[in-house]
């Protein structure tokens, strides 16, 4: 069974492989992730900062297709001719189990965009089991826009808010194939309202949000998948009450692509602070820090590529489980840039995080040096690193140290490790990736994806 297992998590990190790199949309967010998420939250801080692209779905969207420019942005073109999509949501994870939904976007002028949907859960109860939203983006046209949102929604929250890479079809994938659940999840019902400008001549983009919402724990529901694995954990019991808070973020730079899973330069800065009348008192600091460099050059060959990742957030106040920060891990054994590749399932975390994130590909210039070009062909080489540190809250977990259990680095953590890219024919950008942790332990084997260049 175990062996089983294990080829069935082989086979949900390849699906996931290849539906990440044949929908360049893949790892988009949905509109509410993009307008209730608690932004720093996790390594992937920038995605709440560019504007709202449509989820790939399981259904195709209707209505005219979308024109984007080289930074992966709609077109002025695009806004005056679009008009109404639909699309469809499907996931499954150990809170909802099932959950089905459907999304609607209408845009009535250039400057005005209306959102809304719902869906429904079979594994919660009452009230729980039902999802919504609704709001309305006004935004001016031309390079620099002003624009302004709000909206009411309920849902099923992830605790991690959203990640670089893993959507909830991906994470249902690895969990019905026999791995863990990602993420944890509670009970969000609440307003929002942000508003900002977006500079497209100097790549910059500021934007101030203000989030009044109920949070409240939800139970497990389901260990299912398909080959009777162990049962899952609990989920984690969040600190329940009225949060009211308002955040400010600025984004300078090149946007994440939507075809390739990290910016090219970027800095990220942001802030969230809780406001005086709420339940809660805390106040959160994230950086995000991203450079892509050219170095080798070798005949007959693309130039070599380095690419860094500088990450890191802390905190002050007593700050609730479901504002922690996260240094994200492989999802099964699949892995990406900007997470720990010698690290499965759920990704650690604390109330101050610091993560490093490193690889430099050779492109296939080392295989001709060496001599083997008629042993690998054209594969890239890679090799990548990954270092960090979280540390727990001091003042301890509370009330709630019976259902959360906590994954800190406790120290800081080193990997380094080697991947060879182009293996598959049709999918050109899947590699092979070996990561070893340097405190001891297994060399872990994943699936990922290298980046377009």
């Amino acid at each position: 069974m175990a062996t089983h297992r294990s080829a069935l998590s082989w086979l949900g990190a390849l699906l996931t492989v290849v539906y990440v790199s044949l929908a360049p949309n893949a790892t988009a967010q949905t509109q509410s992730d993009v307008a209730s998420a608690p932004e720093g939250q996790t390594v992937s801080s920038q995605a709440a900062a560019q504007p709202y692209v449509p989820q790939r779905t399981l259904w195709r969207s209707m209505g005219f297709g979308m024109a984007t420019d080289q930074r992966g942005i709609e077109t002025d073109r695009d806004l005056r001719m679009r008009r109404v999509q639909f699309g469809g949501a499907a996931w499954y994870n150990r809170v909802e189990a099932l959950h089905l939904g459907l999304n609607m976007t209408v845009r009535s002028s250039p400057y005005f965009t209306l959102h809304g949907g719902g869906g429904s859960s079979i594994g919660l109860s009452k009230a729980d089991r039902w999802t919504g939203h609704i709001s309305g983006t006004l935004t001016s046209l031309g390079d620099t826009r002003v624009f302004a949102s709000s909206g009411y929604q309920t849902r099923t929250a992830r605790r991690y808010g959203a990640t670089s890479y893993v959507t909830p079809l991906a994470n249902s994938v690895a969990m019905l194939t026999g791995g863990d659940d990602y993420f944890d999840y509670y009970r969000s019902e609440g307003f929002y309202a942000s508003a900002g400008i977006d500079l497209k001549e100097i790549r910059t983009r500021l934007t101030g949000t203000y989030h009044d919402e109920r949070h409240a724990s939800l139970p497990l529901t389901t260990s299912y998948d398909l080959f009777g694995a162990a049962a899952l954990r609990d989920n984690t019991a969040i600190n329940a009450g009225h949060m009211q808070t308002v955040s400010v973020q600025l984004a300078v730079g090149d946007p994440v692509s939507t075809d390739t899973p990290i910016a090219l330069r970027s800095l990220v800065l942001g802030a969230e602070s809780t406001l005086p009348d709420t339940e809660f008192s805390f106040r959160r600091y994230w950086a995000d820090a991203r450079w892509r460099q050219k170095t080798l050059r070798w005949s007959g060959h693309q130039r070599a590529m380095l690419d860094l990742r500088l990450v890191a957030g802390t905190s002050t106040g007593h700050l609730p489980l479901q504002r922690a920060f996260i240094v994200e891990s492989g999802l099964s054994v699949f892995t990406t840039f900007g997470a720990l590749r010698s690290v499965s399932g759920r990704p650690f975390e604390g109330e101050q995080v610091v993560a490093f994130f490193w690889e430099h590909n050779f492109r296939s210039m080392l295989t001709d040096i060496l001599g083997f070009k008629w042993l690998f062909g054209s594969t890239d080489w890679i090799i990548f690193g990954g270092h960090a540190r979280t540390w727990a809250p001091a003042q301890g977990l509370g009330p709630y140290a019976t259902t959360f259990v906590s994954r800190i680095t406790n120290g800081a953590y080193h990997e380094l490790g080697v991947s060879l890219g182009g293996i598959m024919h049709d999918v050109s950008n899947v590699r092979l990736d070996f990561a070893k942790p340097l405190h001891g332990g297994p060399v872990r084997i994943g699936l990922g994806l290298s980046k377009s260049f």
